[in-house]
């Protein structure tokens, strides 16, 4: 890790900086789930969709849920979106402090999993690959986070 400091260390401030923002927004609180990804997410026979595993579920800004849909086939996923629930002006500050975020935290879980003396050798090398996963996401979290800027431009210029 001690190569990456400098990296880690900007990761962080930015993470800051982009926290500081979204809470001087103000805006409408919604329940979100927090952890929308495949895991958290069943298909019943009828067709339904259900999310599970509702231990991180906070009031906030919609964009915490909608982070983790940014990259390829977020445009489609939005028009759906909008078409049910309406309007939606979408913050792309909101989508880079939660996007980034998410990614720090599972970090600073697959490090701790790491550093774990109790666990085995092999499980603690495992959680390593989980650390340089993490690690290696960040120039793609950018391009996701270009691309919902991208996305919100397009819908404002839309909307005027």
């Amino acid at each position: 890790m001690w190569p990456q400091r400098g990296a880690l260390l900007g990761m962080q401030q930015r993470v800051q900086m982009l926290g500081q923002a979204a809470r001087s927004q103000p805006g409408e609180r919604v329940l979100c789930h927090g952890d929308l990804i495949g895991d958290n997410l069943l298909g019943d026979r009828g067709g339904r969709l259900w999310a599970v595993d509702w231990d991180g579920a906070a009031l906030a800004p919609r964009e915490r849920d909608l982070a983790l849909f940014t990259g390829q086939g977020f445009e489609r996923f939005l028009e759906d979106y909008r078409a049910d629930v309406g309007a939606l002006d979408l913050d792309p500050t909101l989508v880079a402090f939660f996007l980034l975020r998410r990614n720090l935290d599972d970090l600073v879980d697959w490090l701790g999993a790491v550093l774990a003396a109790d666990r085995p050798e092999q499980q603690r090398r495992a959680d390593l690959d989980g650390v340089r996963w993490c690690l290696s996401r960040w120039g793609e979290l950018e391009a996701r986070i270009d691309h919902t800027r991208l996305l919100a431009r397009r819908q404002r210029s839309i909307d005027v």
